[in-house]
């Protein structure tokens, strides 16, 4: 396989005056596909969209962040609401336009990636990463949408350009600056909430300093980390006596994917699947099994029934065993539809790049320059799938880190695509700008 990859014979430089064109690539290449998917479909939305339309709407004219006026909501992350919130300010009840809107925060992330990619990357490997990110269905998908995932890629992005820069330069500012980014990705959407907790302890894997300068580094990331959580804790204590960031889908998503009957299902919905199935769990004329009304409760509760599913499951190794295979495979491809046609085409778009990814991640690992490079990949490229491995196996969770395989797959591509001498000097001001 090396050999075959190896022998590509691809000229990986351009001619210096095609470099200087770099950026009107990124926006060409993009810009057109988002704006011909908006063209086609410029009022699709999905999922929970009237839920968050309507709590921007309760923002923007002065009831709160509420589901109902006067009624705090303590279930979705907030900062996506914020960013709804802003754009109907600026541009009225116009859902194309947000989705302009997410189409610049795409440009930015595309941006910062090619900066990433170019110290590390030749030219046209990093054009083949843009390309990736340009034409990737799912992203596309959720930037004509109303979803989260947009500004979530985009803190993801940031906080993994800032943490590079940080273990390269070992400047402590740009430690704060990375646990920033990764606070308002937590604020953005709380599946990453854990992910700083692994970066912290993994740092002395890839951090070749000495032992305290390197829990330094640790604690001023987890400090600016919590600092940017605080605001928000802080008013779910007031209002709800609790210290949470979110508990948007945790416990619902542990709690389905506990149960195979949901994720296995062929040609159904996860979410109908779920809801179906919940009724046998809380059901509605039992008042000693009903679920709460209150959020907090319903996690608990949605916790619980998802330990006693398990256990059941310790009960049958072999059912168990299959079932966490099944969902570590479903991580990869399988779409909130469920049907088999979409899962297919999701499946032959991912595998290749998996498998180049793994390649690519053992080749950047390879070399001391590029192994803090692979670490990080390997970080949050783990953390995220084993997040959704765990929870609820869903393409969709594994979505924000699309980014970090595309550079691994064009590492594994050829060996000559990854660079013979890394820049380090100009790693410093990579997501500080």
């Amino acid at each position: 396989m090396n050999k075959i990859l190896s022998s590509f014979s691809w000229k990986w430089e351009l001619p210096s005056r095609l470099k200087s064109y770099t950026y009107l690539f990124i926006i060409i290449v993009v810009t057109f596909p988002r704006l011909m998917f908006l063209v086609i479909a410029p009022d699709r939305v999905s999922g929970n969209t009237p839920e968050l339309i309507s709590i921007a709407n309760n923002v923007v004219t002065g009831h709160g962040f509420a589901i109902e006026r006067g009624k705090p909501d303590a279930y979705n992350s907030p900062l996506y609401i914020f960013f709804l919130a802003g754009t109907r300010a600026l541009f009225g009840n116009h859902v194309p336009t947000t989705k302009l809107v997410q189409i610049a925060l795409d440009l930015v992330l595309a941006c910062f990636l090619a900066r990433l990619c170019l110290l590390f990357f030749s030219a046209i490997p990093t054009f083949l990463i843009i390309l990736l990110f340009a034409l990737h269905p799912l992203l596309l998908y959720y930037t004509n949408n109303i979803a989260e995932e947009p500004l979530l890629l985009l803190f993801i992005a940031l906080s993994f350009c800032s943490l590079c820069s940080a273990v390269y330069r070992g400047q402590y500012w740009l430690f704060g600056l990375a646990g920033f980014w990764a606070g308002l990705a937590t604020l953005t959407k709380g599946s990453p909430i854990a992910l700083p907790l692994v970066v912290a302890a993994c740092l002395w894997l890839f951090y070749q300093k000495p032992w305290r300068q390197i829990a330094l580094s640790a604690g001023v990331y987890l400090l600016m980390y919590m600092i940017t959580l605080s605001p928000w804790s802080f008013r779910n204590y007031t209002l709800f006596g609790h210290f949470s960031v979110t508990t948007k889908g945790f416990g619902k998503s542990l709690c389905w994917g506990s149960d195979p009957r949901i994720f296995a299902e062929p040609s159904t919905p996860i979410w109908e699947s779920g809801f179906r199935v919940e009724k046998e769990y809380f059901p509605p004329d039992d008042e000693s099994k009903k679920l709460d009304s209150l959020v907090f409760t319903r996690e608990k509760q949605y916790f619980a029934q998802a330990k006693t599913n398990y256990q059941r499951l310790l009960k049958q190794p072999r059912v168990l065993l299959k079932v966490l295979m099944l969902k570590a495979v479903r991580s990869l491809y399988a779409t909130e539809s469920n049907q088999p046609l979409a899962n297919a085409a999701v499946l032959g778009v991912q595998l290749p790049m998996i498998i180049f990814g793994v390649i690519g991640i053992v080749r950047l690992f390879r070399r001391q320059v590029t192994r803090p490079l692979a670490s990080l990949l390997i970080i949050y490229l783990g953390y995220f799938y084993l997040a959704v491995s765990i929870e609820l196996p869903m393409v969709r969770y594994f979505a924000p880190v699309l980014p970090m395989l595309f550079i691994s797959a064009v590492a594994g591509l050829s060996a000559r695509a990854i660079r013979d001498e890394v820049c380090v000097s100009q790693i410093v001001t990579l997501g500080s700008e």
